[in-house]
């Protein structure tokens, strides 16, 4: 595609090309991606950089980020190299001759202490670093890990769309890899003292009034704030479909070619007696878990879209998210990795999670598809996996986005790659549909 940016846009690669530390504070849809990539081809073809590392998510590095490079004309001759899986592979990864290198931002540490100990250099003259509301933390070893190579890097980009979301603290640590102290204190203490006052209770901190616009205003030359609100331009409700590679797709393009999954660690074979039975067994496999009988027993074949989920909701930074799932296994799975999560039950948890004091609720779209009305503190829809019928979907999607939404609702599809899944997506965009059209879709699916 060619890239024809937005008058925002210009500004936003305008101000990364200006300013070696900066960041940009853009609301999701605003393609950040775009204008950090193309304020870096820029940057290589005037030779001002060499190799850029960009630190993400996992799956955000390992995926997102290739896709965005080859999606535009003036990008995708950029020569990418993804520093992931193994150490072996990592080390192969950043020995390679690419411009752009990614890394998921859990092994920050490791390629820190790698380049130090073993190159005994740190290669890349331009940092940047997506989704940074999660260097927030101090203590963390991944902050800690910049921290040791602010001297050797020529520039830093951070992009975010939630740099305020819980706590101005978070933004003294972000402002802080940019410009070492300069305008928000040199320590967290003497920015609390400043901006901040002790909680009545006495533990942690809580802002001072007016603080947010005097913060704002400190970092305004070096962080540029692109909120949705700003244009007229605002759609109602962006979806975004985001395609996830399952780390076990051999095993499910197995059962799906002999109909037959073989679970070795409980010598078990699982046989669907129809093609109905089938493909209901292919969406669990997508998720992740198969039933191994009628009595509510799964088996996990892939964790893939779960790790993706908890990505996704930790991006949020505590902003309230509705979760759609497709069978119990699915819910049970995130209970045991998704800390405060709740189950849509009662009239007392819709009203505490409209208060914003529940900031993730979930539900199975035919249970809670009519009636509900959620969107008082929610703007954020995962799917963690799509029903069939195209009513169910749009209803429960209208838990949120309806009359009264003050904000741009942002409507997430988590979806299995290759899988049957996509079939799936495909109905729910077709409104000219029928059973036998589905019946059709999904025997050539078979083929």
């Amino acid at each position: 595609m060619k890239y024809n940016p937005h008058d925002y846009q210009k500004t936003a690669i305008q101000h990364i090309l200006d300013n070696p530390n900066c960041g940009i504070f853009a609301q999701v849809g605003r393609g950040k991606s775009s204008m950090a990539l193309t304020a870096l081809e820029e940057l290589t073809s005037r030779l001002e950089v060499a190799k850029a590392l960009i630190i993400a998510p996992k799956r955000v590095a390992a995926h997102t980020w290739r896709a965005e490079i080859q999606k535009w004309d003036h990008t995708k001759h950029l020569v990418l190299s993804r520093i992931i899986g193994n150490p072996k592979e990592r080390i192969a990864a950043l020995r390679s001759h690419a411009d752009v290198y990614t890394i998921g931002r859990d092994n920050v540490a490791w390629l820190v202490d790698y380049c130090q100990r073993i190159l005994k250099r740190w290669p890349f003259d331009f940092v940047v670093i997506d989704e940074s509301s999660n260097f927030r933390n101090r203590a963390a070893m991944r902050y800690k890990a910049v921290r040791k190579i602010l001297p050797h890097t020529d520039r830093l980009l951070l992009l975010t769309g939630t740099p305020f979301t819980k706590s101005l603290e978070g933004v003294w640590c972000q402002v802080f890899l940019l410009d070492k102290g300069k305008r928000l204190g040199p320590t967290l203490t003497s920015f609390r003292d400043e901006y901040m006052t002790i909680k009545h209770n006495g533990f942690g901190y809580s802002d001072k009034e007016g603080s947010t616009e005097r913060v704002s205003e400190k970092i305004k030359d070096i962080c540029i704030s692109i909120k949705n609100s700003d244009f007229d331009d605002v759609p109602e409700r962006v979806d975004i479909t985001e395609e996830i590679e399952l780390d076990n797709m051999a095993g499910y393009l197995e059962f799906k070619k002999t109909e037959t999954l073989y679970i070795q660690e409980k010598d078990l074979e699982i046989t669907p007696m129809n093609a109905g039975a089938l493909y209901n067994k292919l969406l669990q496999y997508s998720n992740g878990a198969v039933y191994t009988d009628d009595k509510g027993n799964y088996h996990v074949v892939d964790n893939t879209k779960l790790e993706v989920l908890v990505e996704e909701i930790e991006a949020l930074e505590g902003a309230p998210v509705f979760i759609a799932y497709m069978f119990k296994s699915d819910f049970e799975r995130m209970q045991k990795v998704i800390p405060g999560i709740v189950k849509l039950e009662t009239d007392e948890q819709i009203d505490a999670f409209n208060r914003g004091e529940i900031p993730v609720l979930a539900s199975h779209p035919a249970s809670n598809a009519y009636g509900l009305n959620l969107q008082e503190s929610c703007y954020n829809m995962i799917w963690f996996g799509l029903p069939w019928d195209l009513e169910l979907y749009i209803q429960f999607l209208g838990r949120i986005d309806r009359q009264g939404q003050k904000n741009k609702v942002v409507n997430k599809r988590l979806i299995g790659k290759g899988t049957i899944e996509e079939l799936v997506l495909s109905r729910l965009a077709d409104k000219d549909f029928n059973q036998d059209k589905l019946l059709e879709l999904l025997k050539n699916y078979m083929k």
